[in-house]
């Protein structure tokens, strides 16, 4: 027999709906449950963000191996972190270079061992890993700087570590890792068999450097990495770096330019204090400096006093230590074929005394 509603009871039943304990009852149980589930969500977002940084250093480890292969060369601290785009076939080093995890990402999210150079046949040893800069120094600095540096950006206190054998995994910043700890781990795990004093060419650090004919930035041009913006190719009139530069007709140490007519130095710059930086620049003949897209100094000038001497930038500019900002250093001759040329570019802080901007802050 089927129960049949009348027509009031169906009226009733429809109208009662649910009592508002029962709401608040329902709603409770909701939250626990939610509660008890976003601890693992938490855990399966990050251990799928570990695992995506942790892909990076592989697809960085096959790059490396792709661009020994075509140039019978070892990748350098600087192509490993900036330079082997052409290398990574579907993935886009951009990408690649970003841990998910890093919220407070400025360019790249991993450092090289300065020396990776030199670890041939060393599977053992530390090629890069999660850090906050580029360059890992593994000597000569102090234990503190190392743990400032690395970044343990995984369950809480873990980093990955992309070892020479191609091979990565998630370790702590211990003291089985640590290469101010002892020499043991130093030799072990850092420290190359063959000699490396980690010079500022070990790194693969300044600016690109593109060479005109013409003298507006046009014609034929050729292009380097010049790893100082302090007379980068010189003139021995005034007793600077001999010329060298990469262009058809120049003249190794004579005095006139060849067929340079014009140049541009572009990169980053990365301050090692907090503090408000003061630019200088000395031309032959006119020379514009731009920090992060703003025109600092432009100076155009004439005769053995007015070439030689440096020019101030009006204002100083703010820079943030360890955060890298846009740089471009744009020169012109003004009488190509004629007389000799030469840019350098000088920086001053509180604590910086005015000198040359070391090629460890400059990075193509």
């Amino acid at each position: 027999m089927r129960f049949q509603y009348t027509a009031t009871q169906l009226k009733k039943h429809l109208q009662a709906g649910f009592t508002i304990p029962e709401m608040l009852a329902t709603v409770a149980i909701i939250i626990i449950v939610i509660a008890m589930l976003l601890p693992a969500l938490g855990k399966s977002r990050e251990s799928a963000w570990s695992a995506e940084c942790s892909n990076n250093l592989h697809q960085t480890s096959l790059a490396m191996n792709a661009f020994k292969a075509e140039t019978r060369k070892m990748a350098n601290p600087s192509q490993i972190i900036y330079g082997l785009d052409a290398f990574y076939g579907s993935v886009e080093q951009n990408s690649a270079r970003r841990c998910p995890m890093d919220i407070d990402f400025d360019g790249t999210s991993y450092g090289a061992n300065p020396c990776v150079t030199k670890l041939i046949g060393e599977p053992g040893k530390i090629v890069a890993l999660d850090s906050y800069d580029p360059f890992v120094f593994y000597e000569n600095t102090s234990s503190e700087y190392w743990l400032e540096t690395v970044a343990p950006r995984h369950w809480g206190s873990k980093m990955n570590i992309l070892h020479q054998g191609g091979h990565v995994e998630l370790h702590e910043p211990d003291d089985t890792i640590n290469p101010y700890f002892s020499t043991e781990v130093l030799e072990s795990k850092w420290k190359p068999k063959l000699p490396c004093d980690m010079k500022n060419e070990e790194l693969g650090c300044g600016c690109t450097g593109t060479y005109y004919t013409g003298g507006a930035w046009n014609g034929d041009s050729a292009s380097r990495i010049d790893t100082t913006l302090h007379m980068p190719f010189g003139g021995a009139f005034f007793s600077f770096n001999y010329w060298d530069i990469p262009l058809p007709g120049t003249n190794a140490g004579g005095w006139d330019t060849g067929s340079f007519g014009s140049g541009t130095w572009t990169g980053t710059i990365k301050a090692t204090h907090t503090e408000d930086y003061t630019f200088h620049i000395a031309c032959d003949n006119e020379a514009w400096l731009y920090v992060n897209g703003s025109l600092v100094i432009h100076r155009s000038a004439g005769g053995v006093a007015g070439v030689t001497s440096y020019e101030a930038s009006a204002s100083p500019v703010s820079l943030i230590a360890g955060q890298a900002v846009d740089i471009e250093v744009r020169l012109k001759e003004h009488s190509p074929g004629r007389s000799p040329s030469h840019v350098s570019v000088k920086w001053e802080s509180k604590s910086t005394p005015m000198d040359i901007i070391p090629c460890s802050a400059l990075r193509p």
